[in-house]
């Protein structure tokens, strides 16, 4: 949940000017310089949502963990302004669990917590039928900002392949379902950032400063019917019997 933020410089300023040769929008007062500053690093949130309403069944987040995320990394900055971030020789990968939040980390939550941390967001049908699908959101954490690296593991739907993944930046989510009509049970996905089936590279979102990105995770059920019929009986003969009295 760590910080930091730079303030663009203010030059040539003076008393009756104090934004100097720089246009200022907002007009300053005088003596009153005009100094913004920026993060630099990434925000990460998840917003976490159904496809459809399904009355009658609870959507349970359970943790939400990013894995072989870059940790450490090296910032520059001049008198002049110039800035960059550039990646470590040797770049360190860590994982941090982002939900359930942590207070004694340093989080300030933006849902309920219990003994510390967040308690389980969850999306409740049972209750009552919203006319839209609920959403859930995680609280903030920032990150130190990153290009995403492809997986060399290919996403299989149904399947959790990229739980072996050692070197790409993934997420992993796990949620449990239950309610009427549904089997109870507790389901975990590793999701790339940059998936090895994505052919255009620009497409994806890479992690750079002062940016708050935000990833929309969409859990969807998929509906179990059966369809009954009744076989015609098969004939046969039996074995034939003869009595003679």
């Amino acid at each position: 949940y760590v910080d930091f933020m730079v303030a663009t410089p203010v030059k040539g300023a003076t008393y009756v000017d104090p934004s100097g040769p720089a246009t200022d929008p907002n007009g300053q007062e005088q003596g009153e310089v005009p100094l913004e500053f920026n993060h630099k690093m990434t925000q990460i949130v998840f917003s976490v949502t159904t496809d459809n309403v399904y009355p009658g069944v609870n959507f349970t987040v359970e943790e939400i963990t990013l894995k072989n995320i870059v940790s450490n990394g090296t910032y520059t900055y001049d008198n002049v302004g110039t800035e960059a971030w550039a990646a470590a020789t040797s770049p360190e990968k860590d994982e941090y669990t982002i939900f359930p939040a942590d207070t004694d980390n340093g989080a300030v939550t933006t849902n309920a917590v219990e003994n510390n941390v967040e308690k389980p967001l969850v999306i409740d049908y049972t209750t009552s039928t919203p006319a839209q699908p609920a959403t859930v959101t995680t609280t903030g954490v920032t990150m130190i900002p990153q290009d995403m690296t492809q997986t060399q593991i290919s996403y299989v739907a149904g399947s959790d392949a990229l739980e072996g993944e050692s070197d790409a930046q993934v997420f992993m989510i796990k949620y449990s379902i239950s309610g009427t009509g549904v089997a109870k049970e507790t389901v975990t996905k590793h999701i790339p950032f940059y998936a090895k089936e994505v052919v255009d590279a620009g497409t994806i979102v890479n992690w750079a400063p002062n940016k708050k990105i935000t990833y929309n995770v969409v859990i969807g059920l998929n509906e179990i019917t059966f369809e009954p019929s009744v076989a015609d009986w098969t004939p046969q003969d039996g074995n034939t019997y003869t009595f003679e009295q």
